[in-house]
């Protein structure tokens, strides 16, 4: 489990434990025996609601700033920004209903979300390794590091890679040819040669999600806003665990059709 404390003095509590999810995609399930009762806090427009815990997830709706939410439990997902800072903890506040907490305020501690409380919404297959300990970004060696289907000399984090193969064999079965892939894992020192080619078009060195090993970049229309790949990804993608991060969709700040993350784990 891990500790997640961020603006203490902006806000009463924040949830300290969230558990980690498996190689399955977590989402849904049963209600909490206990929960917490938190508040929206936006700027204006209503916050809204997903059916799983992350910005690629559909919107199911939308509550009210200054709305009150009774938060069955907590888990992770997309990181986020909101008035309560950056977090990628979202809280689910019903059957496939979650919110982002970083537009929450909470007097109580919401539980974490377990395994018994969520379903499997895609079952994805083993991992080629069990190592998932940490590593400093774009210093993960090759054992932590599982190759993605169809595309050779591409990797990722076994629990990320097990997940894309898995949403490459289905792309494959709707569309006739797996994911097209030009960029997954990157080093340290391809990360620094990526940002001197490429600009504001790349994250610093040692801050990137390709430098963990959750991120790909893709071809084949995928990198194409409006495309029929592109609809279909954005569609089946977050099942997989694999969602379009907002900063990178069409009206985000630096749109890239191309950039994935993986969030599921």
């Amino acid at each position: 489990m891990s500790l997640i404390t961020t603006f203490a003095t902006k806000r009463p509590v924040r949830l300290a434990v969230v558990t980690a999810l498996g190689v399955g995609v977590l989402v849904g399930g049963a209600a909490a025996a206990t929960a917490a009762v938190g508040h929206v806090r936006t700027q204006s427009t209503p916050l809204t609601v997903r059916s799983g815990p992350g910005t690629g997830f559909e919107a199911v709706g939308s509550v009210a700033k200054g709305a009150k939410l009774n938060i069955v439990c907590q888990t992770k997902g997309t990181r986020v920004s909101g008035p309560y800072g950056a977090t990628s903890v979202w809280n689910k506040i019903g059957e496939g209903r979650y919110v982002a907490d970083a537009f929450t305020s909470s007097n109580e501690k919401a539980p974490p979300c377990t395994a018994g409380q969520t379903r499997a919404v895609v079952s994805v297959g083993k991992a080629c390794s069990s190592n998932e300990r940490p590593y400093p970004n774009g210093r993960v060696p090759r054992s932590a590091l599982c190759s993605l289907r169809a595309e050779p000399g591409e990797s990722l984090r076994p629990r990320a890679a097990a997940s894309f193969n898995a949403l490459s064999a289905a792309f494959e079965k709707a569309n006739g040819r797996p994911l097209c892939v030009t960029d997954s894992y990157r080093s340290y020192d391809e990360q620094v040669a990526v940002k001197a080619s490429r600009g504001k078009w790349a994250a610093t060195p040692g801050r990137s999600e390709h430098g963990l090993g959750l991120a790909v970049d893709l071809c084949g229309g995928v990198d194409r806003f409006g495309t029929s790949a592109h609809h279909w990804m954005r569609a089946n993608a977050p099942r997989f665990g694999w969602v379009h991060p907002g900063w990178a969709q069409a009206t985000g700040s630096l749109p890239e059709p191309w950039h994935w993350e993986f969030s599921g784990g």
